[in-house]
């Protein structure tokens, strides 16, 4: 949904590509905690701590966080 926009840019595939990466590793932490309960908490905690601190504001990482909790909850 949020690639839409690149299709009107020169170089679409690319810039859809570079817009979706961070859906690509959500993906990615998603499935390893579907495997590893505890793993997967860990490592959305450490997702929310980077996007808290590139983007400087909680509300894009307290998603990561809650997740991270109710994993790490589960066990």
């Amino acid at each position: 949904m949020f690639a839409f926009d690149v299709f009107g840019e020169p170089q679409w595939l690319l810039a859809l590509f570079m817009h979706l990466i961070p859906s690509i590793v959500l993906l990615f932490l998603t499935v390893v905690a579907w495997k590893k309960e505890r793993v997967g908490g860990i490592l959305f905690c450490l997702a929310g701590v980077f996007m808290l601190v590139y983007y400087h504001t909680i509300g894009i990482a307290l998603p990561a966080f809650a997740i991270s909790f109710l994993f790490l909850l589960k066990k």
